[in-house]
């Protein structure tokens, strides 16, 4: 939510078409990206289940346990991956859609410039959310806050990169 608070304050500064534009860019990319994430969170679940048998295992009960954890993790990681792509792709095929939807025209190319941008990002997005459901489940999150806190910052500061030009 700080992310996207920050791309609409910033985007607010260049004016009305181009906080719609934008503003329509986010929308798509954050509906797209809730369903991909929707679709990981069961990891963090499902690797708490297997830590904790890991924890109370003994000898091979205990490495197979570990072997659950990381079949989970990849397996996570390459729903992650599908979605992104799957979501990539769909993000694309709507902004060319825009106009057919009842867009402004010069809204609507706008927005197809930021989706055309977004699109990449939502693979490591996804990425994120799944180690991030690793580290829930295992039950140490406390570098995701530190990660999340820094990425508003860089954000806003590639914000101003790109908006102002320096």
């Amino acid at each position: 939510m700080a992310l996207t608070t920050t791309d609409t304050v910033m985007m607010g500064m260049l004016g009305a078409a181009d906080l719609a534009a934008g503003g329509l860019a986010i929308v798509l990319f954050n509906q797209l990206r809730t369903m991909g994430v929707g679709l990981i969170t069961s990891v963090g679940n499902q690797i708490a289940a297997a830590s904790a048998r890991a924890e109370t295992a003994e000898g091979t009960d205990a490495a197979d346990s570990s072997d659950e954890v990381r079949s989970i993790v990849r397996a996570g990681l390459a729903l992650a991956t599908l979605a992104g792509v799957v979501g990539a792709v769909v993000m694309l095929l709507i902004g060319q859609a825009l106009p057919f939807l009842g867009q402004d025209a010069g809204v609507a190319a706008s927005a197809q410039h930021m989706l055309l941008a977004l699109a990449p990002g939502l693979l490591p997005c996804l990425w994120f959310q799944a180690i991030r459901q690793f580290t829930v489940g295992m039950r140490r999150p406390q570098a995701l806050l530190q990660i999340t806190i820094a990425s508003v910052a860089v954000n806003a500061g590639i914000n101003w990169v790109f908006i102002h030009g320096t």
